[in-house]
């Protein structure tokens, strides 16, 4: 499944229960967003609920979603990606600076994976008690659940989907510590790429 909201959209209609609007409109927004507008890991679920939801929902509130997904504050985890960014054989590496939330990291990432010379993302923030990571692959030979979870073997957990995944190391004290283990995870997964 590409996205839960297709789930949670077919529930309604294998029970006959009238949709709201609001609902409706949440929902296709979701796959949009989970299925990168249709784009990644799409099942035929996602498809169909798409396509139902399509005529139930607000098309002036989805335009805004679309429009106005970030704030300005949001603009400087970009700003600080695109600093620190740098890439080696496909996989481009950024920090996003301290307590980034995990949908900014993941819009970041996908981001990431718009450069030409990028098939695999890896975005790390420092957070109090450990590092956050969110994984993005474009490519079929370099499952993203598997990168980051091998990457973060002995010291912390990841995992997800084939395209998209995340993962944290706890403990960990301070932001010099979280570069610090953000440097090994990076050279971990570099290595996985280049063995694939």
């Amino acid at each position: 499944m590409g996205a839960c909201a297709s789930i949670i959209a077919s529930y309604f209609f294998e029970n006959d229960i009238e949709m709201p609007q609001n609902v409706a409109t949440a929902l296709l927004y979701g796959i949009k967003m989970d299925t990168h507008n249709m784009t990644r890991g799409v099942s035929a679920l996602d498809l169909e609920m798409f396509s139902a939801l399509f005529s139930l929902a607000n098309h002036e509130h989805l335009k805004i979603f679309d429009n106005y997904c970030l704030k300005i504050e949001d603009l400087e985890a970009y700003r600080t990606a695109i600093d620190t960014l740098h890439v080696v054989d496909g996989v481009g590496v950024a920090a996003v600076g301290a307590n980034c939330s995990e949908a900014l990291m993941a819009s970041v990432s996908d981001f990431l994976l718009t450069l030409s010379s990028v098939q695999v993302s890896l975005v790390h923030s420092y957070r109090a008690g450990g590092v956050k990571f969110s994984v993005r692959s474009e490519l079929e030979r370099l499952d993203a659940s598997d990168l980051i979870a091998k990457a973060l073997e002995g010291f912390g957990d990841g995992g997800g989907h084939s395209d998209m995944a995340a993962g944290f190391i706890p403990q960990v004290q301070d932001e010099e510590a979280a570069d610090a283990y953000a440097r090994l995870v990076e050279g971990r997964m570099i290595d996985s790429v280049r063995q694939r």
